[in-house]
C-alpha cells in the first residue's frame, strides 16, 4: 500500500471513530455480531401470512427476538413460551418467562443427525419434552415449573420420537419411526408422576401388511391391514380398541373381527358426530362403536366442520391474550 493510499485508510478509520463517539456507541456495539439484531425496524418486515415473531423495544427500534414463532413455538403456558431454538450442531429448546422477559435455556447438546424438538406437553406441574430425528436416536426430557428453581431431567430408556398422549383418561407413550411405506414403535402406559412406563403393545407396518396404531376419538384403535399389491395398497382384515379399565395393562379387544369385516375394505374414515366408523371400498358400511351395528350404506366422507378456527389462528389468539411487558410485542403476518 503506497503513502497516499495509507493516509486515506487513516482518515477513513477516524471518520468513523468519530461518527461511533458522536452516537454514543462502542467499536464493540457497532462490530460485534452477537450484538447484532435479526432485524431492526420500525415498521415490521412483510411475512406470509401464519408468520409470527416476538420482538423488543430499545430506543424506538424494534428487534426480533424469537423470529418464525409459527412454527417455532412449541408449548404456551401460563408463564412460559417454549420454543425450538437451534444453533449450528446444538438441538436447544428454550423457555421465555414472558411476564418478566428473561429466557432459560432448558435443552442445549449437540444433536444427531436432522434431530429437533418434537413434542412439549405440561402435565400438572411438570413439563416434558421429547426430541426427534429421522431414523436416529432421540431423547425424552422432563422440568418442573417454575423454570427459574429446577434443572431438566432425562428419562431414561425413552426415545425414538417419543410423543406423550392422552386416551380414555390415562395417558400412553408412542415410540416408533418410518421410512416410505415402513413403520414400526410401540406404546407404553405412562406415569407423569413417577415418570415410569410399561409397554403394552407394539406396531409394525411394510407397505399395506402389518398393523397401526391410532386415537380415534377417545379410543386407541389397532388397524390390521394385509397388502393387496407390491404399491402398498392394503384391505383391512381387522381393528380391534385397547380396554383400559379393565386391568392394570389395556387389553386388546376385537372391535370388528375377521368375520365381522365386510371383503374388500380398503379406507376407514372415522365420523366424530356420529361416533362411527366409515368403511369404503367395493361397497360402504357404517360401523356404530357403541352399538357394534354394522350396515351397508351410501355415505360421503364428511369434510372438516366449515367455520372452525384452525391451529395457527388458535394459537394467534393465545398469544395476543397473553400480557407482556412494555418493551415486548408480537407481530402477526397477515396483521402487517
Amino acid at each position: 500500500m503506497n503513502n497516499g493510499n495509507k493516509f486515506l485508510a487513516v482518515c477513513i478509520l477516524l471518520l468513523v471513530i468519530i461518527f461511533i463517539i458522536s452516537n454514543n456507541k462502542s467499536l464493540k456495539d457497532v462490530f460485534s455480531t452477537k450484538n447484532a439484531p435479526v432485524q431492526v425496524s420500525n415498521t415490521p418486515q412483510k411475512h406470509g401470512k401464519d408468520y409470527i415473531s416476538l420482538q423488543y423495544e430499545s430506543g424506538g427500534i424494534w428487534t426480533d427476538v424469537y423470529a418464525n414463532l409459527d412454527y417455532r413455538l412449541k408449548q404456551i403456558t401460563d408463564d412460559y413460551l417454549f420454543i425450538d431454538t437451534p444453533s449450528q450442531d446444538k438441538v436447544q429448546l428454550t423457555a421465555f418467562n414472558y411476564k418478566t422477559g428473561k429466557e432459560y435455556v432448558i435443552l442445549n447438546r449437540s444433536n444427531n443427525p436432522a434431530e429437533g424438538i418434537n413434542q412439549v406437553i405440561q402435565i400438572g406441574n411438570t413439563i416434558f419434552f421429547s426430541t426427534n430425528a429421522y431414523l436416529s436416536t432421540s431423547y425424552a426430557y422432563y422440568i418442573d415449573l417454575p423454570i427459574e428453581q429446577s434443572t431438566t431431567t432425562k428419562i431414561e430408556g425413552l426415545g425414538t420420537n417419543a410423543t406423550i398422549k392422552k386416551v380414555s383418561g390415562k395417558y400412553v407413550i408412542a415410540q416408533g419411526d418410518g421410512d416410505s411405506c415402513l413403520a414400526g414403535g410401540t406404546y407404553s402406559l405412562f406415569n407423569p408422576v413417577t415418570k415410569k412406563f410399561q409397554e403394552f403393545a407394539k406396531y409394525s407396518y411394510s407397505c399395506g401388511e402389518g398393523n397401526s396404531i391410532e386415537i380415534v376419538g377417545d379410543r386407541l384403535l389397532n388397524y390390521y391391514t394385509h397388502a393387496l399389491n407390491a404399491s402398498g395398497d392394503e384391505l383391512y382384515a381387522r381393528i380391534t380398541y385397547f380396554d383400559f379399565g379393565i386391568s392394570d395393562i389395556p387389553k386388546e379387544i376385537d372391535l370388528i373381527g375377521e368375520k365381522q369385516m365386510p371383503p374388500n375394505i380398503s379406507r376407514v374414515d372415522y365420523d366424530a358426530k356420529t361416533d362411527s366408523l366409515l368403511l369404503g371400498g367395493k361397497d360402504k358400511y357404517v360401523f356404530d362403536i357403541k352399538t357394534r351395528e354394522l350396515k351397508k350404506s351410501d355415505f360421503i366422507i364428511p369434510k372438516s366442520v366449515q367455520g372452525s378456527i384452525s391451529e395457527t389462528e388458535e394459537r394467534k389468539q393465545k398469544l395476543k391474550s397473553l400480557k407482556l411487558p412494555k418493551s415486548f410485542r408480537f407481530v402477526f403476518g397477515d396483521e402487517q
